[in-house]
């Protein structure tokens, strides 16, 4: 059996519903657990959406982080950007005790900092079904959305709110407690313009698990500046990268400014026939097992 353990359960919706249904349509058994309660066996496989910071505050996942470092088969997926050093050595040092087979993570920029000692892989799988939030058919659903606002979806910590706080800054719409799918629909299916504003100015993940669901819907994304392999990749969809996040504003005003709604539907159909075969680097290493695949040592 294959767990999606999920100790936090808000966080990674999207993802782990997109992983549990693409699974299933290859009929692997998978289930999503909160807590770990039954033991199992050693036979059994972890994937983990374990931030490590998660250990510092609480007994019960602590615990569980023990009992999953004694097991055979587990895949630490790494769901935050880490930039600074001190994040670099507490994962160095987890990742030592956890020994995980594979490390999945969201983003390429993530996929350089342990090259030689821990390999990731970028893994980010996307489920046409359930992706589909709003059913836009034609140009016409496009011009249905509001443009007068811009919308971030997310936390906000300082960094953020001296960008988005500006007096500049007009109609920006902050959601702090947007996790279901329902809640996401309604916001996608109202709104055009988005903000993708990372939490700190070193950041250079991109943070596919906002803005996917953002570009598959038709919305258009306001990036803070990325690494250049994705921003490569992502530049022929309704994505714009800024230089410097102070940007952010007057980008959305030129765009709004010169709505062409054509080109906008055409990048949103380009976007969700983008390949992604991410889910057979799960599939593979599922496979492997069946010939006593030995990871990390």
């Amino acid at each position: 059996m294959l767990f999606i353990y999920n100790p936090k359960t808000q966080n990674h919706l999207f993802l782990i519903e997109m992983i549990k249904q693409q699974l299933q349509s290859y009929s692997i058994p998978v289930q999503e657990i909160h807590e770990i309660q039954d033991k199992g066996n050693q036979d059994d496989i972890y994937l983990l959406f374990l931030n490590f910071y998660f250990l510092f505050d609480n007994p019960v996942i602590q615990k569980e982080f023990q009992f999953l470092c004694r097991q055979k088969y587990k895949i630490l997926y790494i769901t935050e950007p880490i930039q600074f050093l001190i994040d670099k050595q507490l994962y160095q040092t987890q990742i030592r005790k956890l020994r995980p087979n594979l490390i999945f993570t969201y983003s390429q920029e993530n996929c350089k900092l342990f090259t030689n000692q821990f390999p990731m892989i970028r893994f980010f799988p996307i489920d046409h079904h359930y992706l589909n939030f709003t059913n836009i058919n034609n140009v016409q659903d496009l011009q249905q959305k509001d443009t007068t606002s811009l919308l971030f979806i997310g936390k906000m910590n300082d960094y953020r709110k001296n960008i988005l706080y500006r007096s500049s800054f007009k109609n920006i719409k902050i959601i702090e407690d947007a996790w279901t799918k329902d809640s996401w629909t309604t916001l996608v299916k109202k709104h055009l313009f988005f903000v993708n504003l990372h939490r700190i100015k070193e950041n250079k993940c991109l943070e596919l698990m906002r803005i996917v669901p953002i570009l598959y819907n038709g919305g258009i994304v306001i990036s803070s500046a990325i690494n250049q392999e994705e921003t490569k990749e992502f530049k022929d969809y309704n994505i714009h990268f800024c230089n410097q996040d102070e940007e952010i504003y007057d980008i959305y005003l030129q765009i709004k400014k010169n709505l062409n709604y054509k080109e906008i539907y055409q990048k949103m159909l380009l976007f969700r026939n983008k390949e992604n075969h991410d889910i057979k680097k799960l599939i593979n290493y599922l496979n492997k097992i069946n010939n006593k695949y030995i990871g990390m040592k």
